[in-house]
């Protein structure tokens, strides 16, 4: 799976030492739980491709060391070294093969802040994210929910935003009606919905979204994902380094 990590206007390929924990391993990727890469980004959860990865002792639980290759709109790892195997047990997260370009997803009802219920599925054209009213870090939720702003000023009357809370717990309805009064959500345009843990984790894996909660708090992957009328995926953004116009012509059809 290819991570959306270009720079703007910037086309050079960029090589960054990584290491981590690796959480699962893929066909051709793995789910790694890294450490912060100074100068670049925080430490967060990020599939990754690794185009060898069958020739890789690779387990849920290794440590590795590695060089993070950014070439235009892709992603991979290159020159793995294996440092350990980690004494605590790697979290449960997601191996079901995520929703495939093209694919639709399978109709669901999801409840939303102001105690109503929406579909998800055949419907209005939808970007489709996850967030946490809490998330302590402004390069993640709060940048995310300042593009969806902007986002939706751009798609009025051509599709929605329906952002489902990773944080059910703490994401009561009336938090999330807070949090979308205080981010100048128009909740004709964008909408934010509230699964419980069973729901919500079945949504995470058909989105390819991983999440668990460490010792530091929730920890997950940045996705957006437009789906059609119809509720095919026709495009994926795996990064907060979207565009927000591409975003809004994926959503009219124009992409």
């Amino acid at each position: 799976m290819g991570l959306l990590l270009a720079l703007l206007a910037c086309s050079s390929v960029e090589r960054w030492p990584i290491s981590g924990r690796v959480l699962v391993v893929q066909k051709d990727a793995v789910v790694l739980d890294h450490d912060p890469i100074p100068g670049f980004m925080d430490a967060m959860v990020m599939t990754l491709e690794v185009p060898d990865v069958a020739r890789l002792p690779l387990e849920p639980g290794h440590r590795i060391e590695a060089t993070l290759v950014v070439d235009g709109d892709r992603s991979r790892l290159e020159d793995i070294t294996l440092l350990s195997v980690s004494r605590q047990r790697a979290p449960v997260v997601a191996v079901t093969p995520p929703l495939a370009l093209g694919e639709a997803i399978a109709p669901r009802t999801v409840p939303l802040s102001d105690g109503t219920t929406t579909t998800l599925g055949p419907g209005p054209p939808t970007a489709l994210t996850f967030l946490f009213t809490t998330c302590p870090l402004p390069e993640y939720c709060p940048l995310l929910a300042t593009k969806l702003a902007a986002l939706q000023a751009r798609i009025r009357g051509n599709g929605r935003i329906l952002a489902i809370t990773l944080d059910p717990e703490t994401d009561t309805p009336a938090v999330l009606q807070a949090y979308s009064a205080r981010v100048g959500a128009d909740p004709t345009v964008w909408q934010f919905g509230r699964l419980e843990p069973a729901a919500l984790a079945a949504l995470l894996d058909a989105a390819g979204v991983v999440r668990f909660a460490g010792e530091t708090g929730i920890r997950h992957a940045l996705r957006l994902l437009v789906l059609d009328a119809e509720g095919r995926l026709v495009r994926v953004e795996s990064s907060n380094r979207w565009d927000v116009e591409t975003v809004a012509a994926a959503l009219s059809g124009e992409d």
